[in-house]
Order: structure tokens, then C-alpha cells, then sequence
């Protein structure tokens, strides 16, 4: 009987513990708006007012998250630069149909391409955050190697899923 209690206690706090192995961090680092979180092993740093994640050790995923010109009421020219920004670094780019929602109360637009740098083939995940006390958009932009997607790309929803204000 003890043993059974003790299994159960087992299979109910291990989610908890799980939960526990994130890292929150918020963006922007000079004043918080949002909180993204991302596995505990993976890499985060911010640099330059940006934030940047990846797996640690494999280089084929990474994630930044920055500051967009456009401002919330500026959606389509949001858009318009991010995929600017995404075309300055790939070439053959296409892009799936836009997907627009709502998380934790934040809008959200997710721009999901393919492309091709030096690196070879790439899945390209372009998220726009609207924060409605911001002044600006970010984006979180996530891009992987198709090895690194198959191996991580599990984990780029779960992050999305995790926004939410300050």
C-alpha cells in the first residue's frame, strides 16, 4: 500500500518538477512587456536589446526576439517587415497563408516560411506580439535547420504558447 501512495505521489509532482526545469524570461529587458519561456537547457542571452535562445550545444535552431519599427496599429507594414527582414537573410522563400490569434491576451500574426541561406534549407517561424501598452511589435523569429526541426520542433509551439504580458 505504501508503495502504491508513493508511486502516485510521484506521478502527480513530476509535472510539477518538470514545470520548474523553464526559464522565463521577459522582453524587453529595459522595460518588460512580455514573458517568453524556454526549456532549461537551452542557451538565452540578451544582447544588444535582443534576445537569443537555442538548444545548447546545437546550432542548427535558434530563436531572437526583437523590436519591430511598425507600431500595433501598424499590422500590415508589420508584416511587410518581417518578411523584409526574413528575405535579407534567405533567398527561394515561401510562405504559408498567415495565421492570426490571441494568446493570453497578446495578438498574435505567425508567418511560417521555408527558405534557403548558406547554411542550406531552413524553416523559418516568424511570430508577431502585439502588446497593446507597446509601442512597437516584436517578433520572435525562429529558425532551424530541417535536422534541428525534426530533433527540437516540438518545442518553438511551446514557447509561442508561453507569451504572455507583464
Amino acid at each position: 500500500m505504501k508503495t502504491l501512495i508513493i508511486l502516485c505521489l510521484a506521478l502527480v509532482l513530476t509535472p510539477c518538477f518538470a514545470a520548474k526545469a523553464d526559464q522565463e524570461h521577459d522582453y524587453p529587458p529595459d522595460d518588460s512587456l512580455i514573458t517568453l519561456t524556454f526549456p532549461d537547457s537551452w542557451d538565452v542571452k540578451v544582447k544588444n536589446g535582443r534576445l537569443y535562445a537555442s538548444p545548447a550545444g546545437d546550432s542548427g535552431l535558434f530563436v531572437e526576439v526583437s523590436a519591430l519599427e511598425s507600431s500595433p496599429e501598424q499590422s500590415e507594414e508589420a508584416i511587410k517587415e518581417a518578411k523584409a527582414s526574413i528575405e535579407e537573410s534567405f533567398h527561394d522563400v515561401t510562405y504559408d497563408p498567415l495565421q492570426s490569434t490571441e494568446i493570453n491576451t497578446l495578438g498574435v500574426n505567425v508567418i511560417n516560411a521555408k527558405g534557403v541561406d548558406k547554411e542550406g534549407k531552413a524553416n523559418i517561424n516568424a511570430v508577431l506580439i502585439v502588446h497593446p501598452k507597446s509601442k512597437r511589435i516584436f517578433m520572435m523569429l525562429a529558425i532551424s535547420s530541417q535536422e534541428a526541426f525534426e530533433k527540437h520542433g516540438e518545442v518553438i509551439p511551446k514557447i509561442i504558447e508561453s507569451l504572455k504580458p507583464k
